[in-house]
């Protein structure tokens, strides 16, 4: 089994064989990269934040399990006891490898009763503006 790719993503070339994605688009635009970026030898690269979902992760791994150029995959750590009953899912990281679930659509659910039990605060990255508001590349 291989890692998942962002499929909303729109890449910048990052390192002589790896790239990142950057910004969001459309999963079918992501595969023509992906495709593209392989006709030239370059590898998938793709991150996975904290910041990110488990159905962004899930949809990261289906898309590296697709992708012929599959490189690398940073992997955002799931599976506390909280994310587990929000997001359920049979996709699993075991032995370094992470193994996609063949359940329907992405293979992970989403629990609104469960979400109802905490609360959400909106909050940005602290650095990536200024203490004007001015957007600043951190």
């Amino acid at each position: 089994m291989r890692y998942a790719r962002e499929p909303d993503a729109i890449i910048a070339a990052r390192g002589s064989n790896t790239f990142q994605t950057v910004y969001s688009c459309k999963a079918d635009l992501a595969t023509d990269i992906v495709d593209l970026a392989g006709m030239h030898h370059v590898k998938t690269g793709f991150h996975g934040a904290p910041s990110h979902s488990p159905i962004s992760m899930a949809a990261q791994a289906h898309m590296n399990a697709w992708a012929p150029n599959f490189g690398i995959q940073e992997y955002l750590v799931l599976g506390t006891p909280e994310c587990d009953a929000m997001f359920p899912s049979e996709h699993m990281m075991r032995g370094g490898m992470f193994f996609v679930s063949d359940a329907p659509g992405l293979g992970v659910d989403f629990d609104e009763r469960e979400a109802t039990k905490y609360e959400y605060a909106p909050s940005s990255h602290p650095i990536v503006r200024l203490e004007d508001g001015t957007l600043w590349n951190y």
